[in-house]
């Protein structure tokens, strides 16, 4: 993200030892004066070339010399933070059902599936985000709120993270509950732009060709490929179209 435009072109990125997959790695323009190059962001941790969201793989993205590492934060129902995208335990693991529904205990006896692994050790459990903080320092490092209701969620999180960690995480949510909430517990995070705005903005790009930047926010996010329905509201009736 440019403060003069919504894309800047990339023309070449290279970095030393990197092999990562592109589809591994999300890429940011960071707004701030002093970042003139796209960061080289690990998607939870790099997924299509290790286990996404463990210490193993924010371990190996940070070897790889990558600038941040992103990873994703479900509450457990004894109410703990811990690393995983999925929607079901079953989908990566040996157990069964949602974070939610499970302790950290039952969780933290589960083993990832051979298919999960990638060749990885088969020790690997599922970390709570205390362990990830610490397996990982000295690298910037983006979370992304996954749980829902927020509330719970922010609050095991504001207590969690030690007093100086907060100055090397910027969090993100696709649900504005959990930064609106974040940002009244803890006035001093850094949060990405709200999803609804950036939304608004790429579907303006979209319509008019046109992409006006206005904002406070330092960190924005852009999808590079995301169908989208546009409702067109006319004097009378609506239109409707996939983009």
């Amino acid at each position: 993200m440019h403060k003069n435009g919504c894309f800047e072109e990339i023309k070449e990125i290279t970095m030393k030892q990197l092999t990562f997959k592109l589809s591994a790695i999300l890429l940011l323009l960071f707004a701030a004066d002093g970042w003139a190059k796209p960061l080289i962001i690990a998607h939870r941790g790099g997924q299509l070339n290790w286990p996404e969201n463990t210490i193993y793989a924010f371990q190996k993205a940070k070897e790889a010399g990558v600038n941040m590492i992103e990873l994703d934060v479900q509450l457990t129902r004894d109410g703990v933070p811990v690393i995983y995208h999925k929607r079901n335990l079953s989908e990566a693991t040996n157990g069964k059902g949602e974070i939610g529904s499970r302790s950290l205990n039952y969780i933290q006896k589960l083993a990832f599936r051979n298919d999960f692994l990638k060749g990885a050790p088969p020790d690997l459990k599922i970390p709570t985000l205390l362990e990830a903080l610490s397996s990982i320092p000295d690298i910037l490092l983006i979370i992304d709120l996954k749980s829902l209701p927020a509330e719970p969620l922010i609050k095991a999180i504001v207590k969690v993270i030690p007093a100086g960690e907060w100055g090397r995480i910027v969090f993100y949510s696709t649900n504005k509950e959990h930064l609106d909430l974040l940002m009244k517990l803890k006035p001093d995070a850094v949060t990405f732009e709200d999803r609804d705005i950036s939304r608004g903005r790429l579907v303006s790009v979209l319509a008019n060709g046109k992409c006006e930047y206005k904002s406070d926010a330092k960190w924005i996010g852009f999808e590079m490929n995301r169908e989208m329905n546009v409702i067109e509201t006319y004097a009378l009736g609506q239109g409707q179209n996939k983009v």
